[in-house]
């Protein structure tokens, strides 16, 4: 256990890649479970699923599962909806402080034509989210950067479209 905590991020993060792709089923689902990564929230692992191709589908006690992504033509697509609906649906108190935390950071921000925001620092909010929130209050999104130690979403300064 002090050894897992003594990983960077990074390694933590290969290591949800390679669960996932070792759970996946020969149908496409696999899963990821609550707790077993230390540095990385539930909405992380989300965020990291997502990345690797998988949508989320739910979460049944510790037990997160995601499915293969179904391709907008698809006529069965069963996970209508779910890309943003948040993993825990009550606001915990985690979820609240990092709710005030990304508000104080945009408050920081205002003056500024890009800004960094740590991820890994959001846990309990999720990606589409932070990123609507930041949308509101003047930024766009531009790329991640994932590192040793911090995952960055990087955005700009929304530059406004001149008019004729």
């Amino acid at each position: 256990m002090v050894e897992q905590r003594r990983q960077s991020l990074q390694q933590h993060l290969d290591k949800v890649r390679q669960d996932l792709r070792k759970n996946e089923s020969t149908t496409g689902s696999s899963k990821l479970y609550s707790g077993a990564y230390s540095k990385i929230s539930d909405e992380m692992l989300r965020d990291m699923a997502e990345k690797e191709g998988f949508d989320f589908v739910s979460m049944i006690s510790r037990t997160i599962s995601f499915r293969k992504r179904i391709t907008q033509d698809d006529e069965n697509n069963l996970l209508s909806g779910t890309e943003n609906r948040p993993i825990h649906p009550r606001d915990g108190i985690s979820g609240r402080r990092h709710r005030r935390k990304l508000a104080s950071l945009l408050e920081e921000n205002t003056a500024a034509d890009t800004m960094t925001l740590r991820r890994d620092e959001l846990g309990e909010l999720p990606k589409a989210e932070i990123l609507r929130t930041a949308e509101e209050h003047g930024w766009t999104y531009h790329d991640e950067n994932i590192t040793d130690n911090a995952w960055n979403l990087l955005f700009r300064r929304h530059t406004p479209e001149s008019t004729p």
